[in-house]
């Protein structure tokens, strides 16, 4: 079985999302309006959906955050990390086994 190769950036395409009670069903991101009509649980999702998760060579993957252009400066000086427009705001160890990958979420 040839395994996917991970390494690299990804983004968020689609995510699980409930319609009703027991039941669920993964939503590609521009089809969340029509699936989640709470307007804060909708910012949840959007601001989820905007993250980018970059798989790395030594087994590690760091979660990404959009930093807006007037915040950067302040993230900086409070010690983040940064990655072009992105902040990590988390990092954790990926392994395969058996042709599926594996990661921490916190």
């Amino acid at each position: 079985m040839n395994s996917m190769n991970l390494i690299g950036k990804w983004k968020v395409k689609e995510l699980p999302v409930y319609p009703e009670p027991g039941k669920m069903i993964f939503v590609a991101v521009e089809d969340f309006p029509k699936y989640i009509t709470d307007e804060d649980l909708l910012n949840d999702y959007m601001q989820q959906a905007s993250f980018i998760y970059e798989f790395c060579e030594d087994g590690t993957v760091e979660t990404m955050m959009p930093i807006p252009e007037e915040m950067m400066e302040k993230a900086k000086e409070q010690g983040a990390k940064i990655k072009g427009n992105y902040g990590v705001i988390d990092t954790t160890v990926w392994k395969e086994e058996d042709g599926k990958i594996f990661y921490d979420q916190r």
